[in-house]
């Protein structure tokens, strides 16, 4: 399902940590740390470059 964000929205990201089959489970309200810095996100782009390029240039003021 595609979704389309218009000028404003915002796109929430949510981390999970549960693997019934191959992890441990935590205590409840255990805390898991990540380094944002070596965290990388990749969101395809229907259309591509092009669409991406022009999504960006129309949304300038």
């Amino acid at each position: 399902d595609d979704q389309i964000l218009q000028p404003g929205e915002q796109l929430g990201l949510v981390l999970l940590s549960s693997d019934r089959d191959f992890t441990l489970w935590p205590e409840p309200g255990t805390k898991i740390e990540f380094a944002i810095e070596q965290c990388q996100l990749d969101l395809p782009i229907v259309g591509g470059t092009e669409a991406y390029s022009k999504s960006i240039l129309s949304s300038s003021p």
